[in-house]
């Protein structure tokens, strides 16, 4: 607001100085003959006119300055359903998290142990989370990319009915963004089995 009426101030100030008002000592004194009146009065004239010439180009100037003021946001605008505000910044694109290559070569790379298997499956994969198993074996893996590679995801602990396997914290790949299709393919852990490990 501040700065709205320094700018106004000296726009005003500006426009006051160019209009050209008659000393006080021109009040008292008398002109003594008519050809100067007559002189004087074209004069008058002239200033009058380019008083209000340069009243309208300062106006305009003002004008145009406050509108690219505003525009810029410089100044808070005080006429928002006259002035066209600055337009806002387009949003920033939203971050895309990188997502892994699905090939079985990818899986292979990740785990030494597939290095030059040509039997990799892959049975799901979304570029974050991949369940790959080998063919004709019980062999399966689940993997978590992590912006550059593939990793294994480590078990969270060990069924303890049926067969005896490595079984995974749903809620905290859940919160990690994995899918409902990739939990689904898991084993997961029940509360109590978290942790547990019979070996």
């Amino acid at each position: 607001m501040k700065r709205t009426l320094a700018t106004w101030g000296v726009a005003f100030s500006l426009t006051a100085g160019t209009i050209q008002a008659a000393p006080a000592s021109a009040q008292t004194m008398e002109e003594a003959d008519t050809s100067s009146r007559s002189s004087s009065s074209s004069s008058d004239d002239g200033s009058s006119a380019g008083g209000a010439i340069a009243l309208a180009a300062v106006t305009a100037a003002m004008g145009g300055g406050a509108l690219w003021a505003v525009q810029q946001g410089l100044i808070p605008n005080p006429l928002p359903g006259v002035i066209p505000g600055p337009t806002p910044p387009a949003p920033a694109p939203a971050l895309v998290p990188p997502r892994g290559d699905c090939s079985p070569q990818a899986f292979n790379d990740a785990l030494w142990e597939w290095r030059d298997s040509n039997r990799t499956v892959v049975e799901y994969c979304d570029g974050r989370f991949a369940w790959v198993s080998q063919s004709q074996t019980d062999w399966r893996v689940p993997f978590e990319f992590d912006g550059q590679r593939w990793g294994i995801i480590r078990s969270s602990g060990t069924t303890k009915t049926g067969m005896t396997q490595g079984c995974y914290n749903g809620i905290e790949l859940r919160n990690k963004g994995a899918s409902d299709n990739f939990l689904s393919r898991l084993p997961i852990c029940t509360p109590d089995e978290i942790g547990y490990s019979p070996w």
